[in-house]
């Protein structure tokens, strides 16, 4: 995977489906109106070298940051 960042760098990332969760409860509430703004965060933040790891795990591969 390519990122034009060191690997080693830590930052915030989320889960899509964690997303996908908390604006299907926004949008199904029937109390909403207007603009609802939400910062999310995922529990801890990732480097592109964590994430390589990961999906190398998922997916059974080796896959390294570049």
């Amino acid at each position: 995977m390519y990122m034009p960042i060191p690997g080693d760098l830590a930052f915030p990332m989320i889960a899509t489906s964690d997303i996908a969760k908390v604006a299907a409860e926004v949008v199904t509430d029937g109390s909403w109106q207007g603009v609802n703004v939400r910062e999310l965060l995922g529990p801890k933040d990732y480097s592109i070298n964590d994430a390589a790891e990961i999906i190398s795990e998922v997916a059974g591969k080796e896959v390294k940051h570049v």
